[in-house]
């Protein structure tokens, strides 16, 4: 990845060069020219802003464990998934939802699950949760109540849930996709009220398996 200084570098010899043609090339060029310089300069503002998230995101690797989820808050069980990006930056559904997609802190289901249909949120229930066999770049840790339909492969359907918090993998090699396509700051935006970490492979794992003891003490104590 280019640092800031051999960005900016590139950028000021682009812009002049373009400022040259507007000024002395041919006539015909220069309205061509002053479109490009007004695309580079927002094209570059934008890179900017990017790199500078770099810091934080470097942060967010090495700062202690965010606290665990306040089982005081949770309605039904706690579950993990994964989601697909869609368009605007909105999580994807599972199988069918009301709204067609996660666009807020909570989803229902177009219909309620049963045992004789397919609908319903679709989650790993957290024990369960290295289990999931879907892509594992955007994750988090769902509160499912309403109808809930478990099945033998720990894999759950409910009619209502609840985003609790949401993982943004990163690697070495996801660091530039998740700087240059905005996923961190998109999904920040879209959802305001879900806290969103960013983790290693390893830091997840760590929450993760500190949920789960976490969630039998929880239910060891209320047996």
């Amino acid at each position: 990845m280019h640092d800031m200084g051999s960005i900016t570098s590139e950028y000021t010899q682009a812009r002049n060069s373009l400022e040259k043609l507007v000024k002395e090339g041919d006539p015909r060029l220069a309205s061509g020219a002053e479109e490009l310089i007004i695309n580079l300069d927002a094209h570059y503002e934008l890179l900017k802003h990017r790199i500078t998230a770099a810091v934080p995101l470097q942060y967010a690797l090495t700062a202690p464990l965010p606290p665990p989820i306040d089982r005081r808050k949770v309605k039904g069980i706690l579950a993990y998934r994964a989601w697909d990006m869609q368009v605007k930056g909105v999580l994807s559904p599972a199988i069918v939802c009301r709204d067609g997609a996660w666009k807020g802190e909570v989803s229902f289901a177009d219909t309620p699950p049963t045992t004789h249909n397919g609908h319903g949120l679709h989650a790993n229930r957290l024990e369960y949760w290295s289990a999931n066999r879907y892509h594992d770049f955007i994750t988090g840790i769902v509160d499912l109540y309403g109808t809930v339909i478990e099945h033998g492969d720990g894999v759950m359907r409910a009619e209502c849930a609840r985003i609790l918090c949401i993982f943004v993998k990163l690697t070495t090699i996801d660091q530039n996709l998740i700087l240059l396509t905005g996923v961190y700051e998109t999904i920040k935006y879209r959802y305001p009220n879900i806290p969103v970490y960013v983790v290693s492979e390893y830091t997840r794992e760590l929450m993760m398996w500190r949920e789960v003891l976490l969630n039998c003490r929880a239910m060891s104590s209320s047996w």
